[in-house]
């Protein structure tokens, strides 16, 4: 802080900050939280796409809140937390996995190690993505691929995919067409720089036309 007086600290406080001004602890932490928050998100939507989360049991995407599998996510970001620590330090060679496991055991002790099963949670993951689909929520089946729950009663699917390369942005126009009409849109895989496909239920040739010209119906 007596360095920043005199402009030669860059940042400052427990959180290692940058302001103009000198900084106390608790205003260290208080302009850290947002920029935690968006690490935490960020985290969330990797553990949600990769092989340890995908599937729909691990983590799942409602309109304003998600829920996760305690269990699975915290064995997940025990196994991972160094990476995730140093993005918020710079570097990512301090291995602080360890430290983390205890401060985690402490705390579920502090519980008398009664974990919750599942644990709902206020805030916006993959907003875009969720308007994409149909149903009250959704997950991801694979790092591409975003899922609604209501596939689980699909019988009669029909695919569009993407002539040409497409934008996230053009992906939600279709989608919300078809919407409109009264398709349910079910999946959606998208691989950006190559193509999308788009899974719906109706009518194949209602579908067509109202996707337009840049969709193709595929088997």
């Amino acid at each position: 802080r007596m360095a920043a007086h005199f402009h030669l600290a860059k940042t400052m406080g427990i959180m290692q900050q940058m302001s103009d001004a000198p900084l106390s602890d608790t205003d260290s932490v208080k302009l850290a939280i947002p920029y935690i928050e968006r690490m935490w998100d960020q985290f969330l939507v990797e553990f949600g796409r990769s092989s340890e989360g995908a599937g729909g049991d691990a983590l799942r995407i409602f309109m304003g809140y998600y829920t996760y599998d305690y269990l699975m996510l915290s064995q997940a970001i025990r196994n991972h937390f160094a990476p995730f620590y140093g993005d918020y330090c710079g570097t990512r060679l301090l291995n602080a996995n360890r430290v983390f496991c205890e401060v985690l055991e402490f705390e579920e002790r502090q519980h008398y190690g009664l974990l919750p099963k599942t644990v709902s949670v206020a805030g916006s993951i993959c907003d875009t993505e969720l308007g994409w689909l149909s149903g009250e929520y959704c997950y991801w089946s694979d790092y591409d691929t975003v899922v609604s729950c209501l596939l689980e009663n699909d019988t009669n699917s029909v695919k569009l995919r993407s002539k040409n390369d497409v934008s996230k942005s053009q992906i939600a126009e279709t989608t919300s067409r078809l919407k409109e009409q009264g398709v349910s849109v079910l999946v959606v895989k998208y691989v950006p720089g190559a193509s999308a496909i788009i899974t719906c239920n109706g009518d194949s040739s209602m579908i067509s036309s109202t996707a337009g010209s840049e969709w193709t119906v595929v088997d």
